[in-house]
């Protein structure tokens, strides 16, 4: 193409898509790299503390867990519970029987309840020192208690209740009180009136899994986990660091060498008991994951700009050396060269194109070798059809010469068969008649018949209803090689033959009948070769049946022998779907 007298450059494909990998490529890597720094320095103040805030909520909903499954089990032994009955009517018995049973129940119930809490560690019930909590008198335990046991052993973390009687009392993580065991646990103390107003305490134990998944979580995030466990005033009542000691603020310093919140990154979780968790890591350690990070960042950044250049040199080779040999085929078919070739590219849907083309090819030899037969035949086809106008018209012609020359002397009978004889040709040609009916087919059968009765000697016999239905259009010569066939091949000479019209509704009913020799059931069909027919008549009737009326029409064929011949026609006189005439 030009532009004001210049050649227009039109950039090919290759350098299109060369452009285009190359942009793309170049903004992909500038993208990735804002994205990366932009994350980065987004990430020193989000993404660690999502990552705290979600390990957090997984501690805080275990630990709370762990605190509503003491809740439940001292539910279970309060006085109006099933064992805090037993433990009541325990205290009350004399018995020592009385006892010894009550005890029995009390501890397969304890057990049973110990199965569904399989975390659960000491059970404790006794009646405490009122001023240092230690037991004065004790009821049951499942386990061995420390000598040292006193509920003010260990800090508690929220007290609830009243005062004295349906206190309870939330203990922090700490050693076990079981002589047997050192596991961390945490705790909680019920005090409920037993018998008249007698405090009991109850003390339950359960191990808790909050030291393993701390150490869990430090393994999995590189960097290490400290827990803080505060009261509702914000009071550090359990630490896993040693510079946050208990019985702190939150927010003050500690003294010389205390660790301060600027060192850590902490985030700090409410418990559904009223009292705080929280979750710290240090700085420092976080730095170092940032780094590592960082560094991890810049590394898959190298690694795609390495994998975009590859990825675009195997591109440019697996695209345009396939289309430069496409190129090769096509301008080999421009020249008229249609041969095969076989290209073995590996890439199916290449393969599969050059596939395609050999079969273009193919079909473009087929076609040209079927276009030049078809021009052979096509010519051939013109001289027949030019062959068979030829002769009618020279039989129609000499027809005419023969019917003059009856007239002219005065032979009215041959003039009269002529006459006749050139309606029927000139009918079956469609010189006359072109449109055919019902009346016209009736003329013409009466035509056939005159010429036939010079030859033959029979009775005709016609009814026909007359009536509108006769100018219904219908299919051309039907009447006449079913006359035929009756006349020629079924009749005896003194014969008979009834012609009957008649309309039925819809239809026209035509029925041609002799009394001739007939033939028996089963001797041919419609299709085949019969006496009565000898095939040919009938079958072309039935063809152009089919053809004007589709399956609407109906010919039926009734005889016996010696007793003749009967063929009705059962024609649709309106179009299937509507009401014009057909």
């Amino acid at each position: 193409m030009e532009e004001n007298g210049r050649p227009r450059f039109i950039p090919s494909l290759k350098q299109r898509l060369s452009v285009i990998l190359i942009v793309c490529s170049l903004l992909s890597v500038i993208m990735m790299i804002a994205v990366s720094y932009l994350a980065m320095q987004a990430a020193e103040s989000t993404r660690v503390e999502d990552m705290l805030a979600g390990d957090l909520l997984q501690l805080s909903e275990q630990m709370d867990s762990e605190y509503t499954e003491l809740l439940q089990i001292s539910q279970q032994m309060i006085p109006q519970s099933a064992i805090g009955g037993y433990l009541q009517a325990y205290m009350q018995a004399v018995d020592q029987y009385d006892r010894i049973e009550l005890m029995k129940k009390i501890t397969t119930d304890i057990t049973t309840m110990r199965f569904n809490h399989d975390s659960s560690s000491l059970t404790l019930c006794f009646e405490p020192e009122p001023e240092t909590g230690a037991i004065r008198t004790g009821f049951y335990t499942n386990l061995a208690v420390r000598p040292d046991f006193r509920l003010d052993n260990h800090p508690v973390v929220r007290s609830t209740g009243i005062a004295g009687v349906d206190a309870l009392e939330f203990y922090v993580l700490h050693p076990s009180d079981c002589v047997i065991y050192a596991r961390e646990s945490i705790s909680l103390s019920r005090r409920a009136a037993f018998g008249d107003n007698r405090e009991v305490v109850l003390y339950l134990e359960l191990f808790s899994r909050i030291p393993e998944r701390l150490e869990t979580l430090s393994e999995l995030r590189g960097m290490p986990y400290y827990w803080l466990q505060t009261d509702p005033e914000g009071v550090i009542r359990y630490s896993s660091h040693r510079d946050f000691s208990t019985g702190t603020w939150l927010g003050e310093s500690t003294g010389a060498g205390a660790a301060t919140l600027e060192d850590f990154l902490h985030i700090q979780a409410d418990s559904i008991f009223g009292f705080q968790y929280v979750l710290m890591v240090p700085r420092v350690n976080f730095n170092r994951a940032m780094a590592i990070w960082r560094n991890g960042v810049i590394a898959v950044l190298a690694t795609a700009v390495i994998f975009i250049s590859i990825t675009a040199a195997m591109l440019l080779y697996l695209i345009f050396r396939p289309m430069h040999i496409l190129r090769g085929e096509i301008e080999q078919v421009t020249k008229g060269d249609f041969s095969l070739s076989r290209h073995n590219i590996r890439l199916q849907e290449f393969d599969q194109l050059f596939d395609s083309m050999n079969d273009m090819k193919m079909q473009i030899q087929e076609l040209l070798v079927q276009e030049r037969r078809q021009e052979k035949e096509k010519m051939q086809l013109e001289l027949d059809k030019l062959y068979y106008q030829i002769n009618p018209h020279f039989l129609m012609n000499a027809l005419n010469t023969v019917h003059w020359m009856a007239v002219t002397n005065h032979q009215p009978e041959i003039k009269e068969f002529i006459h006749q004889l050139n309606f029927i040709l000139g009918y079956s040609l469609g010189k006359t008649n072109c449109n055919a009916t019902l009346q016209t087919e009736l003329l013409a059968l009466k035509a056939y018949v005159s010429l036939q009765l010079c030859r033959y000697d029979f009775e005709i016999h016609y009814d026909i209803a007359e009536g509108i239905y006769l100018q219904v259009p219908c299919a051309r010569l039907i009447l006449q090689p079913i006359a035929e066939n009756a006349i020629c091949h079924n009749m005896e000479h003194l014969g008979n033959l009834w012609v009957t019209v008649r309309q039925e509704g819809d239809f026209a009913v035509i029925c041609v009948r002799d009394d001739g020799q007939g033939f028996a059931a089963g001797e041919g069909t419609l299709a085949g070769e019969r006496g009565l027919s000898r095939g040919i008549g009938l079958r072309y009737v039935e063809l152009s049946l089919q053809s004007f009326y589709a399956q609407r029409a109906d010919m039926q064929i009734e005889s016996a022998q010696g007793r003749g011949t009967a063929v009705t026609l059962r024609v649709p006189l309106k179009e299937s779907g509507g009401d014009r005439d057909v």
